[in-house]
């Protein structure tokens, strides 16, 4: 499982990512990163963002995550299903919250 965090800013902004508290990557156009090597029914993780200074506004975008699934094992679409238990199934793959600091320090 990947993630891959995009934003939006005048100029290059340098973006920090922590997975559960430790740092993952540091850049200013970071590739998509390993979220979850093989990811397990229950795993979770904490996903923090720091977006340093920049010259001018910067703005959140959106963050995708992408599944690869092991060879030999179905994907979405191969799994025989009834009516919603499909989507049911996968549906807590796309749960995200995000919450923006209001710290005047943050949003510079």
């Amino acid at each position: 499982m990947w993630f891959d965090f995009q934003d939006d800013a005048n100029g290059p902004a340098m973006e920090i990512v922590y997975f559960n508290g430790r740092r993952v990557a540091m850049g200013d156009d970071l590739e998509p990163i390993v979220l979850f090597d093989a990811a397990k029914a229950g795993d979770k993780v904490l996903v923090a963002v720091i977006l340093l200074q920049t010259v001018d506004e910067k703005h959140f975008t959106g963050a995708d995550l992408r599944i690869d699934f092991s060879a030999g094992r179905p994907g979405p679409s191969e799994v025989p299903h009834r009516g919603e238990v499909k989507n049911q199934r996968y549906r807590g793959v796309s749960s995200m919250v995000i919450t923006r600091s209001t710290s005047t320090l943050c949003n510079r």
